[in-house]
């Protein structure tokens, strides 16, 4: 204390002071205030001593007794990167106007907490407040007290900035302001927000969020419109429940972001826990997934857990979804989970043939699902039937490229729900890897797959056309030598015509410890496309034939290898 430099500085701050018509007292116990004590002995001669008897020591009025106070909190900060101050008057209103300064001279903490309460005191008086309670933090006010104060001093005290003076408060009074200013506010104004208390930034999508909010508090049924146009939307949560029955016209295209790092867990566009909903309008869903192509590898697990599913739907009930195009998404197109009576119907989805997990629309834990006459070209499954699902109807589905349409995969996990009352009906599958599959995993996790029906269906150059793989081990790092434990019971393909990439039209490898019961084979005609003649395989399984059959079933080799078919 006996530095030079702080003995001028020191006298400063009280010339300072007692402009403000305050005189520093010094605290009757604070340990070690070396500080207070110091100033104390440089008291001017006009000096005059405050009551001692003030019911807070910490506090301080500059003006009439009958006038409410605004209120000030400060704080300072000093570490090893440098030196801020921060100062947050609040209105009679409850308002919040903060403060901050970055120091360009090494101080000690307390150094800072003067220099924090005079720019304070000096904001409020050139906003020419009158009464003013201020605060600051010692060890009679607690930092939890004081969070934002003490929080904005230390982050204003790592913040590498020029020195150069810029200071220009946002808020500024309408009525004292410069058309100018009043300009500059108006356009500061739109881009936030007030939501009860808090003031939020306001986002590109922030129209769309305001407008499903008002309808879905509308008690008469409502319609959030999208006109034509390109918008780029960020992750939402659209949620209810809502009041009413409620609808969504998609016109235009809705775009993600192209960067798979601006999203933190696997959701875009999100609706949860609606009822009596319905989506239409001829709009597309571009989840511009290029870059996460490229990222998605099996070693990137962690990396491929963040992507997004283009459009989620979680717990909705009673819905209709309708002619709605979903574009290159970085993962799944369309996820439908514990869902109940929703239809897609008319949809077009599209990905490149070598994009990874791309599934069009997969589904779990859902009942009366239907997906009718839709379009679907991706680089996985055109759709999913994950377990939980019951009763559902597949028809007039146009697939490829892609791995087909597929039960499963399934016997992963434990607990997994029972899969039943699966039709799928008048199909056609193009230049896939797969057409109608059945895939289960090795392994000791069990499950039950029942009443699965494939009916009218004609295959286009597919590689494996009918297919139950219970050996299904992509990337073949499954543990040798164990067998499927989902039971699978009551399926058919009835009437399957078309054309074979390769000779195994039809492959049925079946678990060993639970064989498949009651599989029938009606009415096929697959031929190979090549000079080959199509041939079918089977393991652990006795078919039920009716009808013309060709290939004759089971009359080739029997497997022996687990598929590594994705």
């Amino acid at each position: 204390m006996e530095s030079t430099a702080l003995n001028g500085r020191m006298a400063r701050w009280q010339i300072l002071l007692l402009e403000f018509d305050i005189v520093y007292v010094s605290q009757k116990a604070i340990k070690g205030s070396a500080t207070a004590e110091f100033l104390a002995s440089k008291a001017l001669e006009d000096y005059e001593s405050l009551s001692f008897d003030f019911p807070n020591e910490e506090l301080m009025y500059v003006a009439t007794i009958e006038e409410r106070p605004w209120k000030m909190n400060f704080d300072g900060a000093s570490n090893a990167v440098g030196n801020g101050i921060r100062a947050v008057l609040v209105s009679l209103n409850g308002d919040h106007y903060s403060f901050t300064c970055k120091l360009d001279f090494d101080s000690t903490n307390n150094m800072a907490e003067y220099e924090a309460c005079i720019m304070g005191i000096q904001a409020a008086r050139e906003r020419k407040i009158r009464t003013l309670e201020v605060y600051g933090d010692s060890a009679y006010l607690p930092r939890d007290k004081n969070q934002m104060a003490d929080a904005l001093a230390t982050l204003a005290s790592m913040i590498k900035a020029n020195k150069q003076k810029d200071m220009k408060p946002i808020q500024m009074s309408i009525s004292e302001a410069t058309e100018n200013d009043k300009r500059t506010l108006r356009r500061l104004a739109c881009e936030y927000v007030l939501d009860r208390d808090i003031l939020y930034k306001r986002r590109k999508d922030q129209p769309f969020l305001d407008a499903w909010k008002e309808a879905c508090a509308s008690v008469t049924p409502s319609t959030v419109v999208i006109p034509k146009g390109t918008y780029l939307l960020s992750k939402v949560n659209l949620e209810g429940p809502c009041k009413a029955p409620i609808e969504i016209n998609v016109q235009g295209t809705i775009q993600a972001p192209a960067d798979p790092s601006a999203f933190k867990d696997p959701n875009w566009v999100r609706f949860y826990s609606v009822e009596n909903f319905k989506m239409f309008g001829g709009g597309i869903f571009d989840g511009q997934g290029s870059i996460a192509y490229e990222k998605n590898t099996c070693e990137n697990r962690e990396f491929r857990s963040k992507l997004p599913v283009n459009i989620r739907f979680d717990f909705v009930t009673n819905a209709l979804i309708q002619d709605i195009t979903s574009k290159d998404s970085k993962l799944f197109h369309i996820n439908v989970f514990a869902c109940k009576n929703i239809t897609l119907e008319r949809l077009k989805i599209e990905a490149p043939d070598e994009s990874p997990n791309t599934d069009g629309i997969h589904m779990g834990k859902s009942e009366g699902v239907n997906i009718i006459a839709s379009d679907i070209k991706t680089g996985d499954d055109c759709i999913s039937i994950g377990d939980g699902t019951k009763n559902m109807v597949i028809k007039e589905i146009t697939c490829g490229p892609g791995h087909g349409i597929s039960i499963g995969s399934l016997g992963k996990f434990q607990n997994e729900e029972p899969v039943e009352g699966i039709k799928i009906s008048n199909c056609t599958i193009t230049n896939t890897s797969n057409g109608a599959r059945i895939k289960t995993w090795p392994g000791e996790h069990g499950g039950a797959v029942s009443e699965i029906h494939f009916e009218d269906i004609t295959m286009n150059n597919v590689s494996s056309p009918i297919l139950i793989d219970q050996q299904y081990c992509p990337w073949n790092k499954c543990k040798k030598n164990e067998e499927s434990k989902v039971k699978l019971s009551n399926i058919s393909f009835k009437n399957i015509r078309g054309t074979s990439a390769l000779p195994e039209a039809i492959k049925f490898i079946c678990s060993g410890s639970s064989p498949c019961q009651n599989v029938e084979l009606a009415d096929i005609d697959i031929k190979h496309n090549g000079a080959e003649p199509a041939t079918s395989q089977c393991l652990n399984v006795k078919p039920i034939t009716s009808g013309k059959l060709n290939p004759i079933p089971c009359s080739g080799p029997v497997p022996k290898t687990p598929s590594a078919t994705a």
